[in-house]
């Protein structure tokens, strides 16, 4: 049996990245090719970055009206419906929750 470690993922950003996110008032998500990953990028509630993401065949196009998020991979197209109340917080930390639908 062989011990094999998956490499590490590492994000850095610049220092005023956190500062600017609180200023816009803005989330970010997108997405990467080579490494299949959809990302969301935005603040936890003591201004420090909340970084989540999910790994998608192939990922690829990103679209997003503030409801949903439309995400095109290898063979599908990904439909991710937001299911939290405006003005509700899940966990203490999010505004929006995007679950995959039918």
């Amino acid at each position: 049996m062989t011990n094999t470690t998956l490499p590490q993922l590492e994000i850095t950003c610049s220092r005023q990245f956190p500062e600017w996110l609180a200023e816009q008032r803005v989330s970010l998500a997108f997405t990467t090719y080579q490494t299949g990953k959809l990302f969301m990028v935005g603040l936890k509630p003591d201004g420090r970055l909340s970084i989540f993401e999910r790994t998608f065949n192939r990922c690829m196009g990103l679209y997003d009206n503030g409801q949903t998020l439309w995400m095109s991979t290898l063979y599908q197209l990904w439909r991710l419906e937001n299911v939290v109340e405006q003005g509700q917080i899940v966990n203490d930390r999010y505004d929006r929750l995007f679950v995959p639908q039918d």
